[in-house]
Order: C-alpha cells, then structure tokens, then sequence
C-alpha cells in the first residue's frame, strides 16, 4: 500500500466527519478513501478461510452490501461489546440476501477455523449471513487492517496484547468504503443500520 501519514490522517479525518450525519435512511452516503486515479477507493482482493473452512475471497462480496469488523475470541476489553452490537445487525438483516457480516479475526493463531466455528455456534449465527474469518498467514490480517483505514498492531503492554480499533466499515456493492461507525456505540450502530437501507435504496435508484 502507498499511503502515507499524511494521507492516513486526511482519510481519518473524512470518516471521522462522517459519523457526524444524520440517520436519514434517503441520506447520500459519502465515498471514504483516495484512489491514486482520483476514483473512488475500492477494498483489494483478499482471501481468508471462514469458520466453516471455506475460502473467502473478495467475490463472495461482490454485489452485496457488506460491513466488516476486526476482533478476535479472547479479547478482554472491547470485542465482547462489539460483537453483541453486530448480532443487532444479523438480526436486521438475517433475510436480506444482499447483506453480508466479515468479522476478520486479528489473533488467527488461537483463533483457527475450528475455534472460530465454535465461537460462531456459540453465538448462534450462520456463516453464510456472518462469517468470521482467519488466515495461517499470522501477520496478513494486519495488512488487510490498512485497506479498510483501521488501526490494529501487536501491543503487549495492553490486555489481550492486541490493539484495535472498534469501528465497523459499511461497503457497497462495488467494494467502496461508505461509513464508519464506532462498534461499541449503540446510537452508531443504530445509525449504521439505517445507513444500510439507504445504501439498498440507493442501488434501487441505479439500477
């Protein structure tokens, strides 16, 4: 990736403007991100393995609406409260075939398939609604963190030895980063789900 500090600033500056709109659901969506080509910014290609073992890629989004967190299963500060607000999201949208939950797992070393299919399960969810995702690759979720805008690293000197950002990224059909709303937050995630319907009525328009 090309960004550099000043570019990562300016980007969270946007988004941090962003959170600050109203929760009208015929609202415009802003679109968050430069791309070197002056369009819009569009998430890379990636792959992972979801909690059912299998291969995630960036055409499992393709034309859906999608929203994407960072966690992982032992975190002792704010993933508990992150994922019990994402739950309120698969709830909204259990039915909606057009939106989709990844939850990528930022300690894919204890977090494998395996634990990660026992985590869901114990959440009750599905994996083709919201799929938790890892990779053997330990260091690659990090890189992945930077084309969302999210900040997450090592750190030992905190609980869990992980910091992370709490935000969930709302994404379009195309891959175009479209909101950021802060996961522990329920007023943002009330707004994200309202954001959401604006997106769907959106795509009505074009289409």
């Amino acid at each position: 990736m090309k960004y550099t500090s000043i570019l990562f600033g300016l980007l969270l500056f946007l988004f941090s403007c962003s959170e600050s709109s109203t929760d009208s659901e015929n609202r415009e969506l802003p679109f968050l991100g430069i791309a070197e080509e002056g369009e819009h910014y569009i998430i890379p290609p990636f792959a992972f393995l979801d909690q059912e073992g299998e291969e995630i890629t960036e055409s499992h989004v393709d034309g859906k609406i999608h929203v994407v967190d960072f966690f992982f299963t032992s975190c002792p500060d704010i993933c508990p409260k992150m994922n019990q607000q994402m739950l309120r999201v698969y709830d909204e949208y259990e039915a909606d075939e057009e939106i989709l939950i990844l939850s990528h797992t930022l300690d894919p070393k204890r977090d494998t398939v395996e634990a990660l299919k026992a985590f869901s399960d114990g959440l009750g969810v599905s994996a083709n609604k919201w799929k938790m995702l890892s990779s053997p690759d330990h260091d690659y979720v990090f890189e992945v963190c930077k084309t969302y805008m999210i900040a997450a690293g090592p750190d030992e000197s905190i609980m869990g030895g992980i910091f992370h950002s709490g935000k969930f990224v709302l994404l379009d059909q195309e891959r175009r980063v479209r909101g950021f709303y802060e996961g522990t937050d329920e007023d943002e995630v009330d707004k994200l789900i309202q954001d959401i319907k604006s997106l769907k009525a959106e795509s009505k328009k074009g289409a």
